[in-house]
């Protein structure tokens, strides 16, 4: 069997042919196969993000919602009164069930020796409490609803033994 004579030009010809669907490929399609790529990559990347947002967004309308609401202007404060005897002999059971209320210990309530003996008109206790320093805001509340509290004079937590020590100085008006 004899093979058919293929002419030279012929040769060239299918040379240019293969020359120009190579030139094709590496012109028109490879970049955007490499596009198409880099696309799909990037739309993969996007929805993992909106994803994640869509995840996020319940928390964020709810932290929208609690930064909105109104913070009261005026606090309730009790009227001032003075600390009367009665008060004083029973100082350590109202601490007691201040501490009941927020969840907390009372330890211990010691007054200032040089306020306790002079004639002040204020009485300086120092008081610690211990528990949790989340309920330290309950307990806080707690001590200024007294009527007979003129201020805080210094606050102070220390952790141990995982608990914390609440200890105040608390500046008291007395007869």
């Amino acid at each position: 069997m004899a093979l058919p004579k293929i002419h030279s030009s012929n040769i060239v010809y299918l040379t240019i042919c293969v020359i120009g669907i190579a030139a094709f490929f590496l012109v028109g399609i490879y970049p955007n196969m490499r596009s198409l790529a880099e696309l799909e990559a990037e739309e993969t990347a996007l929805t993992q993000k909106v994803q994640s947002q869509e995840l996020l967004y319940p928390i964020y309308r709810q932290l929208v919602k609690e930064v909105q609401q109104p913070i009261p202007t005026q606090l309730a404060l009790p009227k001032e009164t003075s600390l009367s005897q009665e008060e004083l002999n029973h100082i350590n059971d109202i601490f007691r069930r201040s501490a009941q209320r927020s969840n907390t210990v009372f330890i211990r309530a010691v007054p200032d020796a040089s306020s306790y003996l002079e004639d002040a008109d204020h009485l300086l206790i120092q008081v610690s409490f211990k528990g949790d320093f989340f309920n330290l805001r309950d307990l806080l509340f707690d001590l200024c609803a007294l009527p007979f509290l003129d201020a805080i004079d210094q606050m102070s937590v220390e952790s141990g033994s995982g608990e914390k020590t609440i200890e105040l100085k608390l500046s008291l008006l007395q007869k």
